[in-house]
């Protein structure tokens, strides 16, 4: 039990540090579709997003004394890993289509045609894998 608690607040200090920066770098990058590029909210919702889940991951364990707080949580972090890892293949696809020669199809209308995007999706599809190695070790964690 306090192997996974402690699994647990490690998840969760990862998913508010990186969650947070993740969404920091989309943000000031504007890596958001450039018709979305004017509409800030749906990023600012996923850092309430990402602090709250945060914050609700770091406190989890203390609410483990009642056996469904436990299984809620633990399927909650395990839908969270498979929506990271989901999120890091969208981060990693989007950096392959800015690199591909023809960067008149997909890879312009990714960035609206600005060049030198490929490092910051990778670097977003890297922290993103970060988390949901961290959600699966927790979610999935048999101590």
């Amino acid at each position: 039990m306090q192997e996974r608690a402690k699994r647990f607040r490690q998840a969760g200090l990862a998913y508010l540090l990186l969650g947070t920066l993740v969404v920091l770098v989309t943000l000031g990058a504007e890596l958001a579709a450039p018709a979305r590029q004017q509409n800030r909210l749906p990023l600012l919702l996923g850092l309430g997003f990402v602090a709250l889940f945060g914050v609700a991951m770091l406190l989890a364990p203390r609410l483990w004394r009642w056996r469904w707080a436990e299984a809620v949580s633990v399927w909650l972090v395990r839908l969270l890993a498979v929506a990271s890892v989901g999120r890091a293949l969208f981060f990693l696809l989007h950096a392959a289509a800015l690199s591909t020669p023809d960067r008149e199809g997909l890879g312009q209308a990714l960035t609206g045609g600005r060049p030198g995007m490929e490092p910051l999706f990778l670097l977003n599809a890297s922290l993103t894998t970060l988390i949901a190695l961290m959600l699966a070790r927790a979610g999935w964690s048999r101590a």
